[in-house]
């Protein structure tokens, strides 16, 4: 008997450190996703093929060492998958998407953006791989995302005061790309991790708290300083949502206002410091003022608005003309052109719809661009019901970030694209797959059978696929 019980506790040690073991490899692998964020150039035109090859060549990393660790994939991984209504209305995307290569003009453009849509759901299916069971990860992320935040908005910022002293405050305001290679992305990159901040500043005591605060601060002021409207209402959205859902966990006490001041106090202090550096810099139009830019969210009458609806009406007339297999994914870049060269009198195209469900239903058809949208919505409503009826607090925190993470995006997605755009794609996967895992009702790992090895063999091919072709 006793040397059962012994035997038991070696079991139960050995349990212990192997999950420990791969707890710290998600994390090692999580520093990986956010690595994206600070990738060089390469000397290419954009940095979105670099971006793209290293989520491929990071990709394969993973799915090689989940090969050889078949303990870390969950024995009911597939009866998850096939219950998810997320991942069946993403894979159904992903086959209207490549049927819409047949009816692509330029077949090129399609194969290199269902590439990396085909990369992205990988990244998706790691993601829910890697934190199956080690969602109690999530605070430790948040600081490591913080660590992220703090790093890219410190570089950035110190980058500005530099080439503001050699050159302009409006040239420093208009080179703030971080390593994005686009104002506005830069910016989305940043809003879509403030979620991260307010959940962790709420959580955590002492300096990590301040630290977190601080990084709220520089980010902010980033924000602020890029003078972009879709982040502008990220941010506004992101803070009031999560003050109501929180006060809902926690009612009004003066701890709670307290926390919450936390919040407040670096975004109002980053408003002033962002007019002070706009007032010095005597900018207009963009870089006038926060205030200022605020009001050009309503005014039909901006250029910057005027343009995006014509596009807006332009993807409504594709739509018209092709509304079961749309023009081709990857294609609104050459079919585009012909509606707007009546309204544009330079020799520019727009690349994008700057409405990313709009520009899916133009590429893949009308049934595709619901199908699109259905993902948003039922995340939405999935997160909702967790939020509000779950008994389990650490279920309703993931919840609520991915409430947080799906507004974010989804603000992002209305008025710009980022569809297509890397730095964008890893929180994407990374909030669909909270959204698929995210029960209280979790088992513990086992070690899969060749079934499930199978399967992961077959995923690396596609990956592998994916980083040939790209």
């Amino acid at each position: 008997m006793k040397a059962k019980i012994d035997n038991n506790k070696f079991n139960s040690q050995d349990s212990k450190l192997e999950n420990n073991y791969f707890e710290v490899i998600t994390l090692f692998f999580i520093i990986g996703f956010l690595i994206t964020d600070f990738l060089p150039q390469f000397r290419s035109i954009e940095i979105i093929g670099p971006q793209y090859l290293y989520l491929s060549i990071l990709n394969i990393i993973i799915g090689i060492f989940i090969y050889y660790n078949p303990s870390i994939i969950p024995q009911n991984l597939i009866s998850i998958y096939k219950k998810s209504y997320l991942i069946k209305a993403y894979i159904l995307f992903l086959l209207f998407c490549g049927l819409s290569l047949f009816s692509a003009v330029n077949l090129s453009l399609g194969i290199v953006s269902i590439t990396r849509l085909i990369i992205v759901f990988f990244t998706l299916v790691n993601f829910s791989i890697l934190l199956y069971n080690r969602l109690n990860l999530i605070y430790k992320i948040i600081f490591l995302i913080g660590i992220s935040v703090f790093t890219q908005s410190f570089l950035e910022l110190s980058n500005f005061v530099q080439f503001s002293k050699v050159d302009s405050i409006l040239n420093g305001l208009s080179n703030l790309k971080g390593n994005t290679g686009n104002i506005n992305i830069f910016s989305a990159s940043l809003s879509i991790k403030i979620p991260f901040l307010l959940i962790g500043i709420l959580h955590f005591t002492k300096w990590k708290k301040w630290f977190l605060v601080l990084a709220l601060l520089l980010a902010t002021i980033l924000i602020f300083l890029t003078g972009s409207r879709a982040a502008f209402l990220s941010l506004f959205f992101e803070t009031i949502i999560y003050i109501l859902l929180c006060l809902k966990l926690n009612p009004l006490k003066p701890k709670n206002i307290l926390t919450i001041s936390y919040i407040i106090i670096p975004i109002i202090i980053s408003f002033f410091i962002a007019n002070l550096i706009f007032e010095k810099g005597k900018g207009t139009g963009r870089y006038e003022s926060v205030s200022s830019r605020v009001k050009q969210v309503a005014n039909i009458k901006d250029a910057s608005i005027n343009t995006r609806l014509l596009y807006w009406n332009n993807a409504f007339k594709m739509i018209k003309n092709n509304p079961v297999m749309g023009i081709g994914i990857g294609n609104w870049q050459i079919e585009s052109i012909p509606y707007e060269k009546k309204i544009e009198n330079d020799h520019t195209i727009s690349g994008h719809t700057h409405n990313d469900f709009l520009e899916i239903t133009a590429e893949t058809g009308i049934i595709n661009g619901l199908i699109y949208l259905s993902i948003f919505i039922f995340a939405l409503c999935l997160n909702l019901k967790r939020f509000f009826k779950s008994e389990n607090s650490e279920v309703r925190i993931i919840a609520l970030l991915s409430i947080l993470l799906l507004l974010s995006y989804g603000i992002d997605a209305t008025f710009n694209f980022p569809l297509y755009r890397p730095t964008m794609q890893v929180w994407f996967s990374f909030f669909l797959a909270l959204s698929i895992i995210n029960t209280s009702t979790s088992k513990e790992f086992e070690i899969s059978n060749f079934r499930n090895k199978a399967s992961i063999f077959i995923l690396n091919l596609f990956t592998f696929y994916g980083l040939l072709f790209f």
